[in-house]
């Protein structure tokens, strides 16, 4: 009997030690969120590339992948043109580049200034992580 309060003893220390081992194991990994190197942003373009001043209207398009989870938002400054700084972009379907899967995200925009105009993306996904290292150039002349 005594061999068996032994066995017991040993059983909750060994869990015990477990579930400290896995609590400190999941506050390492949040502390790690918000990183850049999770989420992967590529082929950022705006067609067409140059625009007459309030007259023209360019598409932005970004492909956006997540290392370890899902796409949650991704956003373009259009503070520069006027606009609004966290604005959100459009899902407009998948890509695949290589051994990345992803997905593909668009939005419109004219301007009523004229100028180069450097446009800064942010994409984050669903454990907090974001890119906002990437951003459009996008051109707009008098009409």
């Amino acid at each position: 009997m005594h061999d068996k309060k032994a066995s017991r003893v040993k059983i909750a220390v060994i869990a015990t030690a477990l579930i400290f081992v896995l609590t400190s194991s999941v506050s390492v990994m949040s502390s790690t969120s918000g990183t850049s190197s999770d989420v992967i942003v590529l082929n950022a373009s705006a067609t067409p590339p140059i625009i007459a001043v309030n007259r023209d209207i360019t598409e932005l398009r970004v492909d956006v992948a997540s290392i370890n989870s899902s796409i949650d938002l991704v956003k373009i400054d259009l503070s520069p043109l006027g606009g609004n700084a966290s604005t959100i972009m459009s899902l407009i379907g998948n890509f695949t580049e290589g051994d990345i899967s992803g997905c593909r995200f668009n939005y419109s925009t004219n301007a009523s200034a004229e100028g180069s105009f450097k446009l800064k993306v942010n994409a984050t996904d669903m454990n907090g992580n974001y890119n906002d290292s990437v951003s459009f150039m996008l051109e707009v002349k008098k009409s």
